[in-house]
């Protein structure tokens, strides 16, 4: 397949527990999907000031074990034009580094489809399955996160 595949993690990493977590989730993917593909994957991490170098090069080093390719975008998110009060309200419910995600759209608008996930997942199955789902009548595909 020569098709790149285009995978986005997003995460604020005060306390350096995401890049672990982080880490894990993309090694899951590597891991379950065949390995003539892994040069085809590219992954995007969008983070702040709190991704530290030690955790940078551990990601180019994963993403190079597996002979793949690894993009930053250090979000600077007082350069939005967010409404303070939408923002207090957004951080009750979510963390800082999932409103990173909401800059995709503009981070990588020359790509037709990405892979959004979760820094707290184990992707178990070969990512090509996801990606190849049609969804043509939709833009976007999401699974509910009920705590329920």
């Amino acid at each position: 397949m020569s098709e790149k595949l285009h995978i986005a993690l997003a995460f604020y990493d005060k306390n350096g527990k995401h890049s672990k977590f982080a880490g894990t989730t993309i090694a899951s993917v590597f891991e379950n999907t065949a390995k003539r593909n892994w040069a085809n994957i590219v992954i995007h991490i969008l983070h702040d000031d709190t991704l530290t170098e030690i955790n940078r090069n551990r990601f180019i080093k994963l993403a190079e074990k597996y002979n793949s390719s690894i993009n930053f975008y250090n979000i600077k998110i007082n350069n939005w034009n967010i409404d303070k009060e939408f923002f207090e309200k957004a951080l009750v419910r979510i963390s800082l580094g999932a409103l990173y995600r909401l800059a995709l759209p503009k981070l990588l608008k020359n790509i037709d489809r990405v892979i959004y996930l979760d820094t707290d997942i184990l992707v178990q199955i070969d990512i090509y399955d996801l990606y190849n789902i049609s969804f043509d009548k939709f833009y976007l595909l999401a699974v509910s996160d009920d705590e329920n």
